[in-house]
């Protein structure tokens, strides 16, 4: 069962020194990318942790560099900038590579069962010892 709540009520989740992972490729939930980043004033040190993703990265502009942290599984033309401007970093893995991350618990993503309806579009949101994580199905 699924319970409609708007973006910005999905996002309240997250706290400063939580980890944020963003899926991948075009599947990146702007609705919810967008909604945490108008947090910005109210957060520190936020970790976002992705692959490669399509569209805005709003939470890796360089003034919200203390707000948000991008860690970045391969670097795209989005978050790229990071690098230099010393908003992000870069954690090398192969693609086959990353589920084993979550599995061994080097990057901490424990399931929780939590559900949300978001403008028609499934998410699930899982959390973990401050890792959440919007993965869209």
């Amino acid at each position: 069962m699924y319970t409609s709540v708007s973006a910005e009520e999905a996002v309240k989740v997250i706290k400063s020194n939580n980890r944020v992972y963003v899926q991948a490729a075009a599947a990146v939930p702007q609705v919810l990318i967008n909604a945490m980043t108008e947090r910005h004033e109210e957060l520190r040190n936020v970790e976002v942790c992705q692959l490669h993703t399509e569209g805005e990265a709003p939470y890796a502009n360089p003034e919200l560099h203390k707000s948000f942290h991008v860690n970045s599984f391969f670097v795209g033309k989005n978050v790229r900038h990071t690098l230099t401007t010393g908003n992000g970093s870069y954690t090398p893995v192969f693609l086959s590579e990353l589920p084993l991350l979550f599995k061994r618990n080097i990057f901490k993503i424990l399931l929780k069962k939590h559900r949300y309806l978001l403008r028609k579009i499934n998410l699930t949101h899982k959390k973990t010892n401050n890792v959440y994580t919007f993965d869209t199905h």
